[in-house]
């Protein structure tokens, strides 16, 4: 069984927490995901289940030794969200390869193209 795009992340070495701090459902990783026109989603999820997340042509970037309970708390969701931004904008950074592939480049120069974000209101979101 493969991962349908091109996985970039160390193996899977780090610590899995104590049993009595892991969730009911199971200890879910960190990942983000670039898509084949550029654009980049979280997926919070098992480890084992990321293959399910991946598409023909994307990228996985797995962040090493971190461990979330799920579902992710309002609160926290632009942390995780910005964790993922800077460690793909410093996975790309760190390679000095002219030729990336097309996502990567095109994650780039949205990434060039992009305003700072403010600070997402979740109250904002949750009660309209």
């Amino acid at each position: 069984m493969s991962l349908a795009g091109r996985v970039h992340a160390e193996p899977i070495r780090f610590p899995v927490p104590p049993p009595e701090l892991m969730p009911p459902q199971g200890p879910c990783g960190l990942a983000g995901i670039i898509n084949v026109w550029g654009g980049l989603r979280v997926v919070v999820t098992e480890p084992w289940r990321l293959r399910h997340h991946l598409a023909i042509g994307e990228h996985l970037f797995l962040l090493p030794g971190i461990w979330l309970a799920e579902p992710v708390p309002w609160d926290r969701i632009p942390g995780v969200i910005r964790a993922v931004e800077f460690y793909v904008a410093d996975f790309i950074r760190s390679r000095n390869n002219p030729d990336l592939d097309e996502p990567l480049r095109l994650y780039e120069i949205r990434c060039m193209r992009s305003k700072p974000l403010k600070t997402l209101d979740t109250s904002a979101v949750v009660w309209g």
